[in-house]
């Protein structure tokens, strides 16, 4: 029987927000239980953001890929009035959701927004998760998804005021842009609940395909410097490299960055017309998970070799 490989890409998934990635009051079951069954990778970086619903991701996918971009989780939420409800629903502090946020800035001090935008968002989440559960369901009751190798990931998270922004209004490669969900079920389940820290990126899935559908380890890999994840699965290697490189232009604006298990380094390259150019900014992980404090200042050696990763 041929292999066959089902990859559902959800742009604006926001993996904070996600029960299998440590979130603890938003429902996504469906997500969870694929993640229960399956590979869930830790320290997954999207190196090029993306809200495209462009068929195959852009990608030319070897046959036997079949490739779902879901509705995009970007505002307007447009939910029924009790779904929205239900993460504001909360006696001793009632939030109003709010579904139609503009795309742009927002005060990052303003908890009353915040609030509002966050419940909002989980209420979308839980949405996608249901949506996510209905595809499946066929597929497990008629036992077809034990024959099949699902992957799913995000082309890009979303900015929901961690850093001043709802949306993709500045290329700022925040932990909330660039670090995004990779979860892999394989066939039968195998390999179910095991957790891969080693840092990965979106080129990896070609390679990570090809060696599945031909059953060959000779598949290693790819073009963009793109490498087979069986070798982090099987247990053979423990990390595939040291650092992730992104970049993200939205109009003339454009920013890079670099990633690796211990640091993140921002580095705009070009500004917004009409804007000051952004400072450069190094973040400690994983203690700053969000990256709230800039420590550049005192490590500014460790600074200068990752701005040379970058211009590598």
């Amino acid at each position: 029987m041929a292999r066959r490989i089902l990859v559902i890409n959800a742009p604006g998934l926001h993996l904070g927000f996600l029960g299998c990635y440590g979130n603890d009051w938003v429902a996504t079951p469906n997500l969870d239980r694929l993640a229960a069954e399956g590979v869930v990778f830790d320290q997954h970086h999207v190196t090029r953001p993306s809200y495209d619903t462009v068929a195959n991701g852009g990608l030319t996918l070897p046959p036997g890929v079949e490739w779902i971009n879901m509705p995009s989780l970007l505002p307007p939420w447009n939910l029924p009035a009790d779904l929205l409800a239900v993460y504001g629903e909360d006696e001793d502090h009632p939030v109003e959701p709010w579904p139609n946020p503009p795309i742009g800035l927002i005060a990052a001090d303003n908890i009353a927004e915040l609030e509002r935008l966050h419940v909002a968002y989980a209420a979308a989440v839980t949405y996608w998760d249901a949506r996510l559960g209905d595809m499946l369901a066929p597929l497990r009751q008629s036992g077809e998804l034990d024959r099949l190798f699902i992957c799913v990931t995000a082309s890009a998270g979303l900015p929901l005021g961690e850093h001043g922004q709802i949306g993709p209004y500045r290329p700022w490669l925040y932990e909330e842009i660039v670090h995004v969900p990779l979860v892999l079920r394989l066939p039968a389940g195998r390999e179910a609940g095991l957790r891969i820290g080693a840092l990965t990126e979106p080129a990896d899935l070609l390679p990570t395909f090809a060696e599945f559908l031909t059953e060959s380890r000779q598949v290693e890999s790819a073009p963009e410097g793109g490498i087979s994840l069986w070798p982090l699965v099987r247990g053979e290697i423990a990390l595939l490299r040291s650092y992730v490189c992104s970049t993200w232009q939205i109009g003339p604006a454009r920013e890079r960055s670099t990633c690796t298990l211990d640091w993140t380094m921002i580095v705009p390259v070009a500004p917004f017309p009409g804007e000051p150019v952004r400072s450069r900014q190094l973040f400690a992980k994983p203690e700053d998970r969000w990256e709230v404090n800039d420590v550049l200042q005192h490590h500014l050696d460790l600074a200068e070799e990752l701005e040379r990763q970058i211009r590598d």
